[in-house]
């Protein structure tokens, strides 16, 4: 198992805000692909 292989060395703590609430709510997301091709559509009317 990765803990017990790396003793929790490089375990990286939450960059989570302690006071919002998590639950719902609207989401951007992010997505890089490789050399930037557009994948996914394109972008019409700005």
């Amino acid at each position: 198992m990765p803990a017990e292989k790396f003793q929790n060395k490089y375990r990286i703590g939450s960059k989570r805000a302690s006071w919002h609430d998590y639950n719902g709510g609207e989401y951007f997301i992010t997505i890089c692909t490789k050399d930037k091709k557009h994948y996914f559509g394109e972008i019409v009317d700005g």
